[in-house]
């Protein structure tokens, strides 16, 4: 009789993590933080990205190339869907309830006094190295312009999609204040903390870069430090196939 096949999974040798992947670790209990590194070391091999037409419409909808009309027609398009996979129609959920969401988010007042244009950020953007751990920033959305004394604005927007993960009090200010530290890094100039923003869309927040960054990121540090320590210690998942390098 033959035997099930197990899935096979991939292996990261490197350490490294999702922005918002790192700030979740940072308000986790043990048990969900060991799962978060766990997940990251070996992933599914050809795992789709979810919410990929909700992110697409956002940042649609945040350069001004869709209006809220136009947000509302996408809703109504993807729930007219009945063909697909069980994965897709489940991910089209996802993305109709994220959109929905969206439409409940708060603006925030800080900055939009700036002159500033906001624009999609390149694909594979450079990561930033924090105690030995590679963190995957990839902001979805460049800002530029000038604020009301002409002085040079720079930041970044990040789409925070999870509707059982709230980033919460502790992880929001952290990933605000490592998307600061990144766009520092990257875009060649000192950031702009209140164009520093990541948008938790099911929870309906906006976090901006706060200030006091320096034991935030210190703090962030650390916890990168603790992962990068725990990545060689790590097992292959029970039961896992194949072990692929990625």
């Amino acid at each position: 009789m033959n035997q099930p096949m197990t899935p096979p999974v991939m292996q990261r040798s490197t350490p490294r993590l999702s922005l918002t992947k790192l700030a979740e670790y940072l308000g986790a209990t043990p048990r969900r933080r060991r799962r978060i590194v766990a997940d990251q070391k070996f992933p599914r091999p050809f795992a789709a990205a979810r919410y990929g037409r909700a992110r697409a419409a956002l940042v649609e909808h945040l350069t001004g190339a869709l209006d809220e009309a136009g947000l509302v027609q996408q809703v109504t398009a993807i729930s007219a869907r009945e063909d697909g996979t069980p994965w897709q129609l489940q991910d089209d959920l996802g993305c109709i309830e994220a959109m929905l969401a969206w439409l409940e988010v708060p603006v925030p007042s800080a900055g939009c006094r700036d002159d500033v244009t906001l624009r999609a950020a390149a694909q594979a953007p450079p990561r930033l190295v924090l105690g030995g751990l590679e963190v995957s920033v990839a902001p979805e959305l460049l800002v530029g312009g000038k604020d009301r004394q002409g002085q040079a604005v720079r930041g970044a927007v990040k789409l925070y999609f999870s509707k059982h993960h709230p980033l919460g009090p502790v992880g929001g200010p952290a990933a605000a204040t490592a998307l600061h530290a990144w766009v520092g890094a990257v875009l060649n100039g000192e950031p702009t903390a209140r164009w520093c923003r990541v948008v938790d869309v099911f929870a309906g927040q906006v976090w901006l870069a706060p200030p006091h960054r320096a034991r935030r990121l210190a703090n962030l540090e650390l916890a990168a430090e603790e992962i990068a320590q725990r990545w060689p210690l790590l097992p292959v998942p029970e039961g896992a196939g194949v072990v692929l390098a990625a």
